[in-house]
């Protein structure tokens, strides 16, 4: 739980506290507001949304994280690395912002605060319990803890530079010495570079273990999501995949801690199996048809992954990924985008930025937002009272959604989608380290351009808080004046389209299936045909709970850890793309 007094330190670091209406407004409605008074359009970042990120910041750590145990309880195993990486996030939006000396012991305790909660998340982890998982949890772990390392990193830059050896890494001077706990050392480095080894060391025995997922025999290649299911390669795994695995070559300090199982040891930074199978993953993800294309909707979208049909039938020579999820989630659009960053820092390959900007128009768009005109499609104010705006393929009046958000029926696993997508948003967008000028350029004015969308998304999530400041599921209906949960329920039969103009299936052995809010379908699709006719594990059921106000946000699983960290991902975004 949250010590005292952390607000006041929160106030010591922000500048000023004015009316987040204005700080939240695309340009089009700065100009036509008499509040502006000129803080938007400026090249810099608003001060007033860096107090709404640590505002949900806040929040998330009081209401849900448990100091005596290390991690957010109610959260499940994959999620609290989520929420890991979204604290993580916010501590390197802090470091780079809170940067007067006249404050710094301010600045210091707060992200001192937090960081030593990530710290205790390294012991809090269910690291065993996950080694049996799926490979998709095995690489958000790796993820979490490669960021842990770089904001290391970042901090030590930042604020302790006579630590840092020239032209090595921040995090190799430490530990191997111990110049940050003796006082006669001439040498001073942030304390975080005592815990580097422990994160690299959990980031390499993910990687590794998630390793055994890759798959040449059947699709060509790729990684499979789950060992103890039928054989099935999807968007994410394979994007974590490539993300986890560029990472690792860029920020991987090395390890040689041998625990806990044997392997060839040392293991050094830069390795070519990491960079490789970080271009193999990209390369099978372009062959093996996982985006829409041409008249395929929500068009330039990944969809959700492949089947491979026969997989059952002992006489089946089948090798092809020939069993379309249609199903489209959010952060399926989202963490590839930091693999795409890495593979160009690397390669300084242009159609790799390229690329992540054609998915990001793409997933703009789905929402329901004209990027030329910078507005919604859809006018709120051209509604009939309690109509919900049109669904728009992954979202609606400019606000990004997953199909579970409007029927309040979203699990802990799709409640962290939106979140994540933000997160890889913020990682894709830092500006290019090199390149020509003309493309570093270009980059920026693409990112530039997003702004007002990640502004408007920002608006609609804060608009979700209860009196606790905890942010709501579906964000939409914060923008939507007077919708109650009753209204909202009036409008299921269209939620995604007029009846019968889109073919929505959400369960069932059917090609869009959404087992990631109602569990894997019990048919020989997901689960293979068991010939001794044992039971199988159910599927689970869509959670409607009763409504317990008239708050749509009310329903289902309510507000949760995972709701709380999707906020804090998208007041974060607001804060880094208010710079622009």
């Amino acid at each position: 739980m949250r010590p005292s007094r952390v607000w006041s330190c929160l106030i010591a670091l922000v500048s000023q506290r004015l009316d987040l209406t204005t700080a939240l407004a695309t340009p089009s409605e700065a100009r036509d507001s008499t509040a502006n008074n000129g803080t938007l359009g400026v090249a810099r970042a608003d001060p007033r949304l860096l107090d709404e990120m640590v505002n949900a910041l806040d929040t998330l750590q009081r209401e849900y994280y448990d100091s005596s145990v290390g991690t957010w309880p109610s959260a499940i195993d994959w999620t609290a690395a989520i929420i890991g990486t979204h604290v993580t996030g916010a501590l390197t939006s802090l470091s780079y912002a809170a940067r007067d000396d006249k404050k710094a012991h301010e600045r210091e305790n707060l992200i001192s605060l937090y960081f030593s909660q990530v710290i205790a998340f390294y012991y809090g982890q269910d690291h065993v319990g996950i080694r049996g998982q799926a490979f998709d949890d095995m690489l958000w772990v790796v993820l979490g803890w490669l960021d842990a390392v770089r904001f290391v990193d970042l901090h030590t830059q930042l604020y302790f530079p006579e630590g840092v050896a020239i032209g090595s890494p921040p995090h190799l001077p430490l530990p191997g010495d111990q110049s940050v706990f003796n006082p006669r050392s001439p040498i001073r480095s942030y304390f975080g570079n005592a815990w580097t080894s422990a994160f690299a060391h959990r980031s390499r025995v993910f990687w590794d273990l998630a390793d055994r997922g890759w798959d040449d025999k059947y699709c060509g290649g790729g990684m499979n999501w789950n060992p103890r299911l039928l054989l099935y390669k999807n968007a994410i795994t394979n994007e974590l995949w490539v993300a986890a695995s560029i990472n690792m070559y860029l920020y991987f300090p090395g390890d040689t801690n041998n625990s806990p199982f044997i392997v060839k040891f040392p293991k050094g930074p830069h390795l070519k199996i990491h960079l490789d199978m970080a271009v193999r993953g990209h390369q099978w993800l372009r062959d093996v048809g996982m985006q829409n294309g041409p008249n395929q909707m929500p068009e330039g979208l990944y969809i959700d992954g492949y089947h491979v049909s026969g997989m059952s039938d002992p006489k089946s020579t089948n090798r092809k990924c020939d069993q379309r999820n249609d199903a489209v989630f959010t952060y399926n659009q989202g963490v590839i985008l930091s693999g795409l960053r890495g593979l160009w820092k690397v390669k300084g390959d242009e159609s790799l930025v390229n690329e992540g900007h054609a998915l990001i128009k793409s997933t703009i768009k789905a929402s329901g937002w004209d990027l030329g005109k910078d507005k919604p499609l859809d006018r709120i104010q051209d509604l009939e009272p309690g109509q919900l705006p049109p669904w728009r393929g992954l979202g609606r009046a400019g606000v990004l959604e997953d199909m579970c958000d409007v029927a309040g029926e979203c699990s802990a696993d799709s409640q962290s989608f939106k979140g994540i997508f933000f997160h890889h948003l913020v990682a894709f967008c830092v500006p290019l380290e090199a390149g020509s000028k003309t493309f570093v350029a270009h980059h920026a004015d693409e990112c530039r351009a997003y702004k007002s969308w990640v502004l408007h998304n920002a608006k609609a999530a804060r608009a979700t808080r209860d009196a606790k400041g905890r942010f709501g599921m579906w964000w939409t209906v914060g923008l939507l004046p007077n919708m109650t949960t009753a209204k909202v329920e009036r409008n299921r039969p269209t939620f995604w389209g007029p009846k019968n103009n889109i073919k929505v299936v959400l369960d069932n052995d059917s090609e869009m299936t959404d087992y990631r809010t109602y569990g894997v379908p019990d048919t020989s699709r997901w689960r293979g045909v068991d010939l001794a006719g044992n039971d199988t594990i159910p599927t689970s059921q869509p959670l409607r709970n009763p409504p317990k106000s008239d708050d749509p946000n009310d329903r289902g699983k309510g507000r949760t850890v995972e709701t709380q960290g999707g906020g804090l991902a998208i007041m974060r975004a607001a804060w880094e793309f208010s710079s622009f």
